[in-house]
């Protein structure tokens, strides 16, 4: 899991980074969500193919192996992110680990093949 929010309960006190502290009971009191949120990772995957039909869709085309995919973008904590992937024999790529964000997906154009269509993954984008 990834480091979330943390947050104070019901009395007070100061959150920190995976610290909840100056949390103050009296007699009889109950401070309640005292609370460490965590985070599941992302991941960001595809696939480098030679689109025989030209059509955006990924049948059993030959994948393209050794092509440099590069990850960029920020993360929801205001991060940049930069990271680069190869496909391997399969034309396949991934990025994991990641953090909640907005990113961007660039490949360097694989040597002798022209650059056909590219299709957005499950979550969306353009």
């Amino acid at each position: 899991y990834l480091d979330g929010k943390d947050t104070i309960g019901t009395t007070g006190g100061t959150a920190g980074n995976d610290l909840l502290s100056g949390i103050t009971l009296v007699a009889g009191a109950n401070s309640v969500e005292n609370n460490f949120g965590e985070l599941p990772p992302a991941a960001l995957s595809g696939y480098v193919y030679e689109d025989a039909g030209n059509d955006g869709v990924r049948n059993s085309e030959a994948p393209i192996a050794g092509v440099e995919v590069k990850l960029t973008g920020t993360d929801d904590l205001g991060n940049p992110v930069t990271a680069t992937a190869t496909t391997d024999a399969n034309g396949f790529y991934q990025f994991t680990n990641l953090r909640p964000g907005t990113y961007n997906v660039a490949e360097t154009q694989p040597a002798g093949y022209l650059d056909g269509k590219d299709t957005i993954g499950t979550t969306g984008g353009t």
